[in-house]
């Protein structure tokens, strides 16, 4: 019994996050190059948008709030699905999109070009660099390892099996 009550209040006390996994219909997987953090000795890394969840927030909320605030597009609920993965991913919630063309924010001053070649345009938070879209889930998956501690990269795996939305 001591041991279960341990394990119930480590997991009340996980911090929760939320990732949205964005795939465009011809491009691929939404990636964000997040900038390096000398003081973690962490060197610029790929990352899918998302973080934590903030209190009184539900994890499809967080992912709205955090896709808005690292690209600049605003996504209704109802068009992210939550995909459940096999594994304990310690309070991550993951969740999928499909994007078109008019996603894309209109080009300004203040929006980036994806990185990799397609016409698409975002507003960056200052925590990212740039952008880019990876066709094969496989490969996103490999780019995204030094995030959140493996966690994205091991999700993507598995959910480079199923089918697109």
């Amino acid at each position: 019994p001591h041991c279960r009550i341990l394990i119930a209040a480590d997991i009340a006390a996980m911090p929760l996050r939320a990732f949205v996994i964005a795939s465009h219909v011809t491009f691929g997987v939404l990636l964000l190059k997040g900038r390096a953090k000398p003081k973690k000795e962490k060197p610029a890394h790929w990352q899918l948008p998302g973080g934590k969840v903030d209190v009184g927030e539900t994890p499809i909320d967080a992912a709205v709030r955090e896709l808005y605030e690292e690209t600049g597009m605003r996504l209704s609920k109802d068009r992210l699905q939550e995909v459940l993965v096999a594994h304990d991913f310690k309070g991550r919630h993951y969740f999928r999109t499909e994007l078109t063309d008019a996603d894309s924010l209109p080009p300004t001053t203040s929006s980036v070009k994806s990185n990799s070649g397609e016409p698409f345009h975002l507003v960056l938070s200052d925590e990212h660099i740039t952008f880019m879209f990876e066709a094969d889930m496989v490969r996103a998956a490999g780019l995204v390892a030094l995030h959140s501690k493996g966690f994205n990269s091991r999700a993507l795996t598995e959910l480079a099996r199923l089918p697109l939305l």
